[in-house]
């Protein structure tokens, strides 16, 4: 197309170059040759024809072109198309195939070799999920009935345990059977088995307990530091050893406290160890018991009462 536009403005140029000329030879043939201005002027004109002859040569020949431009465009288009048609259409053949191809080896690497297991279990899905849904929904009603269950009867426990119906009073009755004691009355040996299967008034040991940190007097014996210097306990001095603090009584100069069981202490560890738990007022709180073997030294002194007896002439054996 550029060439064409160039050829037309060569072929206008000429044109009008020739138009001059014609008109130039007009003038000096009309002033000197008066006769060969009608030749001159008949040439131009035949001229004039064949340019214009030639423009519709060159439009005719400028229509072919852009025809044919527009013709390639649509093929070039039409082809485009069917190019992009063929990439989908390949594209799912191949999604199609693959998808072919998984779902017959999952079905050949299921179960009993069935090629259409995945497809069934596919299908039955949904039915597994209506199946767990069911069963959370009956473990869910489940465990609402059992905490009603539960809650009910912590209801019921605590109406009649408020109301005297099913708790007892420890005081009231003991917490030991009741053994009847075959002790010789005339002898002074007192057996630990004799303590714990005696019947005690329950009521006696806890006021017993709630009367004082420490037990009674009569369930141990204290060993002064002038005492200790005696030959009686010489050996105590010199051999014993605290079991709360774990120090010799020879480096130091503190009152000893012995009990029946023969286990001793120094006496200050023996009441500071009285003050631990002091809140508690039951007759089996530390304060009342021996921390190494657990006699209970408030039973040792009410089976004293019971018998009358004086603990400085009893001997007590610790089985």
């Amino acid at each position: 197309m550029f060439s064409i536009s160039i050829i037309e403005d060569n072929i206008s140029g000429s044109t009008q170059t020739q138009d001059v000329q014609d008109v130039t030879k007009l003038d000096s043939s009309q002033i000197n040759h008066p006769d060969e201005t009608s030749t001159g002027y008949t040439a131009s004109i035949k001229g004039d024809v064949n340019n214009l002859n030639k423009l519709k040569v060159h439009d005719s020949l400028k229509t072919r072109s852009n025809n044919e431009e527009i013709k390639n465009d649509k093929e070039f288009n039409n082809s485009e198309k069917r190019g992009n048609t063929i990439k989908y259409w390949v594209a799912g053949v191949i999604w199609i195939g693959l998808s072919v191809a998984l779902f017959f080896i999952h079905g050949k690497s299921s179960q009993d070799g069935d090629p259409y297991q995945g497809f069934k279990q596919y299908i039955n899905y949904k039915a597994r999920c209506d199946h767990i849904i069911q069963n959370v929904e009956l473990f869910t009603r489940t465990l609402t009935v059992i905490g009603i269950v539960f809650l009910i009867l912590q209801l019921y426990l605590i109406f009649i345990g408020n109301h005297g119906l099913f708790f007892v009073d420890d005081e009231e009755y003991p917490l030991e059977p009741q053994v009847f004691n075959d002790r010789d009355p005339n002898s002074n040996i007192i057996t630990r088995s004799q303590i714990n299967s005696h019947n005690y008034d329950k009521r006696k040991l806890s006021k017993i307990s709630k009367s004082s940190l420490l037990p009674p007097d009569d369930s141990y014996d204290i060993i002064t530091t002038d005492q200790l210097e005696t030959p009686e306990h010489r050996e105590l001095k010199n051999k014993g050893v605290c079991l709360i603090c774990l120090e010799s009584y020879d480096e130091t100069h503190n009152h000893i406290v012995q009990l029946p069981c023969a286990h001793s202490f120094h006496y200050k560890c023996f009441v500071r160890l009285r003050k631990v738990k002091g809140n508690r007022t039951d007759f089996q709180r530390p304060s009342m018991i021996c921390c190494i073997c657990t006699l209970s030294l408030i039973k040792y002194h009410q089976y004293l009462v019971d018998y009358e007896l004086d603990h400085k002439q009893v001997e007590f054996i610790n089985k």
